[in-house]
């Protein structure tokens, strides 16, 4: 059985519910995605706001007013979207090599020895993980070995402000929990074992054969409500 690829989606995932994990990242036969019109416009103001980095563009009017966010990066001459990867040994690889073990796109870097400044845009409701910026900020140390500053920083799109800052400097904390991480997906594997964990996601989730799934229940309530 192939493993897949290390991300943040991927590994929270596998956190969540095993099950869930299988199904969408190794079985892959869970049905597409279909994002909503909210996670639709907020996917648009990301890309929009990426552009806008990369080009120097005028934000489009009905995204004007975050332009402020992204003003004070300008000075810096950030990398945008920039593609992230490294193999099992912590080395860089391709993107899409055969030994890719962990890769990821950051949407904003700013290299200024000694340190290194990672932005993420978010559009959804303030939560200080900093999950995902430890990933990028571990792929980005191979790319730059002689940095060991690095922080990372998520802009809450939706009020308009930046999040607090977290120090990603231990890459080597984080790499040993993703080697942790991902030894425990392979033992699941081995095993053909992949519990399902019942959890407050399972309203929302998209196995629907599992006896745990009340997305059928949360949309009939909804209707009922919206009636």
């Amino acid at each position: 059985m192939k493993l897949p690829v290390a991300s943040h989606t991927m590994l929270q995932a596998f956190d969540n519910c095993p099950h869930k994990g299988f199904r969408q990242y190794i079985a892959r036969d869970l049905p597409k995605f279909e994002p909503d019109e909210k996670q639709k416009l907020g996917n648009e103001l990301h890309k929009a706001m990426q552009k806008h980095l990369q080009t120097g563009k005028v934000l489009p009017d009905q995204f004007r007013e975050y332009g402020s966010l992204a003003l004070p990066m300008f000075q810096y001459k950030p990398s945008v979207e920039m593609p992230l990867s490294i193999n099992r040994r912590g080395e860089l690889c391709g993107f899409y090599d055969d030994n890719v073990f962990v890769r990821g796109y950051a949407d904003v870097v700013v290299v200024k020895e000694p340190a290194i400044v990672i932005f993420d845009w978010k559009t959804g409701k303030k939560r200080e993980d900093p999950g995902e910026l430890l990933l990028h900020a571990l792929m980005l140390q191979a790319s730059y070995p002689k940095i060991n500053v690095l922080v990372g920083h998520y802009i809450w799109l939706q009020d308009k402000s930046v999040g607090k800052a977290h120090n990603l400097s231990d890459t080597h904390v984080t790499w040993s929990k993703l080697n942790e991480q991902m030894d425990e997906i392979k033992f699941m594997a081995d095993q053909g074992n992949f519990p399902k964990t019942p959890n407050p996601l399972c309203a929302w989730c998209s196995v629907f054969d599992c006896e745990h799934n009340r997305t059928k229940q949360r949309l009939a309530k909804e209707a009922s409500n919206a009636a």
